[in-house]
């Protein structure tokens, strides 16, 4: 029993190794798959519509929130969805009583995601209640994140704090003007990231979505991600 024990305390690391090894590979293989298709995303340019009867989306959810926005001197705008990502999600976007703040929600098999905006003519304010990571963003855009499963006014009261004394927000009154600081947000951010060499923006892209895991695995997710993908060829 005793050489058996001796011999297992032995045997047993090299058995573990490979087993260790390989889960550490599978969880590089899908962090770096998440990377990947959050890098892509950045690069789209959504083209919202309202919703229409053909897209069957079941707005009862949406209605069942959208009280609390008149609790929290919030006004609704409408109801978009992004054809080309998750037509079948519908959006409410709402506006604040000096239309300075304007954001959107919707109810996911998850649970309910947010995302407040405010925007001057050279700075952006964001605050996110999403399960999904953000890539690097420029100095000028400002973002701070609220846990999932907060409730509206827990989100909307971190907003409010994060723009208390920001100067020249641009007022929006209606869904189009909305949408039209979304794009240009969105279109600010784009030319920041175009502009960063190819390898300080994978660092940054890196950092930002692994925080302090960064310095431990960088290196290794680094030079996955600066290797392009294999070419799929016909058999």
């Amino acid at each position: 029993m005793w050489t058996l024990l001796v011999i297992s305390s032995f045997v047993l690391p090299f058995v573990l190794w490979p087993l260790r090894w390989w889960q550490y590979q599978r969880k590089l293989d899908r962090l770096e798959a998440n990377i990947r298709r959050l890098r892509a995303l950045a690069t789209r340019r959504p083209r919202y519509r309202a919703p229409t009867p053909d897209d069957h989306i079941e707005l009862g959810p949406l209605d069942a929130l959208t009280p609390q926005l008149r609790t929290l001197e919030l006004a609704v705008l409408g109801d978009l969805v992004d054809p080309a990502g998750d037509a079948k999600l519908a959006m409410r976007w709402f506006v604040d009583g000096e239309h300075t703040t304007y954001g959107m929600f919707s109810v996911t098999r998850s649970g309910t995601v947010a995302m407040l905006m405010s925007c001057s003519a050279d700075r952006f304010y964001v605050t996110r209640m999403v399960p999904t990571p953000q890539l690097a963003c420029p100095p000028s855009y400002t973002r701070q994140d609220v846990p999932l499963r907060s409730s509206l006014a827990d989100v909307v009261a971190k907003h409010r704090a994060l723009v208390a004394r920001a100067p020249g927000l641009v007022a929006c009154a209606d869904l189009d003007a909305v949408t039209s600081e979304l794009d240009r947000m969105r279109e600010h951010v784009l030319a920041w990231r175009e502009a960063q060499p190819p390898q300080a923006l994978i660092d940054a892209d890196v950092r930002a979505i692994l925080g302090a895991r960064f310095d431990r695995i960088r290196p290794t997710l680094v030079r996955r991600l600066q290797s392009p993908l294999p070419e799929a060829r016909a058999l």
